[in-house]
């Protein structure tokens, strides 16, 4: 009778093989340091831009609802593509604008805050600043020295007139010390990284003087 631990007649003989050792354990030793931090950093970075991001979504819904443009929570949470509820938070939280910023974007992006301000809280009576702002603002007229002067020179005209918010003269008087200190370019020119500024200042400057009133 055939021992039963004689392989069977056919069967491969060769013994079996053990299964790959599985590499090597991680170690801190084989880690890049600078690679790690440059990663840690790049995801900070992300996170704030999230943040950021984040913000600003909520600003610019509150100056839709706050300045009266016809737009309603349900209309902007279409535009946002997400839920009306979300809107009604967003619009809900009123915390401090922050404004501090003392570059050349920033400041004329709170003259043009400022001057829609002054076209929302208008009557009958265009403001005198409107077209200009409406011009800077669309690119249709460039950012440099001279016209950002004709604009301080608009704005003043309407700060004098009767009913102009108080907020508005003291938030000019600010950025117009601010602008005494800064060399403005001879063109702010179309760099993303200028217009965001010039954006974000604008609405933030908006949304206070809405908020003030």
């Amino acid at each position: 009778m055939p021992d039963s631990t004689s392989p069977r007649p056919g069967a491969d003989s060769t013994p079996a093989q053990a299964p790959p050792r599985s590499a090597r354990p991680f170690a801190v030793a084989d880690l890049d340091m600078d690679v790690v931090r440059e990663e840690f950093t790049a995801l900070a970075r992300r996170i704030a831009d999230g943040k950021l991001a984040e913000q600003e979504r909520s600003e610019l819904m509150r100056i839709l609802h706050a300045e009266g443009k016809g737009l309603t929570q349900s209309q902007i949470a279409d535009l946002a593509a997400i839920t009306q509820q979300a809107v009604s938070l967003a619009v809900r939280k009123v915390p401090a604008v922050d404004l501090d910023g003392s570059d050349a974007p920033w400041l004329v992006g709170r003259l043009l805050g400022i001057a829609d301000r002054l076209v929302a809280a208008g009557s009958t009576r265009p403001a005198a600043s409107e077209l200009l702002a409406f011009r800077l603002s669309s690119g249709r007229t460039p950012f440099t020295p001279p016209s950002i002067a004709q604009l301080c020179a608009l704005l003043e005209r309407d700060l004098r007139r009767p009913g102009a918010p108080s907020a508005a003269r003291t938030a000019y008087a600010d950025v117009k010390g601010l602008l005494a200190a800064v060399e403005l370019p001879d063109s702010l020119g179309r760099a993303p990284d200028a217009w965001n500024r010039l954006f974000r200042a604008r609405a933030r400057q908006s949304l206070a003087l809405a908020e003030s009133a």
